[in-house]
């Protein structure tokens, strides 16, 4: 298994991938501070649609009570981290 920081760095790039789709913005405008509230497009119907592609990347459903505090590119990176780790429910 790569080192943990090379884990983290392909998911981030993959999430960042994943909510610039989603939001139509580009990828270099988006970083792990890129949060609601300071991405103009990023509300919370547009977080639910990234919980919708989160999931088919992730091929796991994840929790309401763990989406409940996600708000941000870092967030939703600990969560894909977290989810990966789970086994299938």
């Amino acid at each position: 298994m790569p080192n943990e920081s090379l884990d983290r760095a392909q998911v981030q790039d993959d999430v960042i991938r994943i909510i610039a789709l989603t939001l139509q913005v580009g990828k270099e405008s988006l970083s792990g501070d890129s949060a609601i509230g300071n991405v103009r497009s990023w509300d919370s119907l547009s977080n639910l649609r990234i919980l919708i592609e989160v999931e088919a990347y992730m091929n796991k459903k994840i929790s309401i009570d763990d989406l409940v505090n996600v708000r941000s590119v870092s967030d939703w990176v600990a969560v894909c981290q977290d989810y990966s780790k789970r086994k299938q429910d």
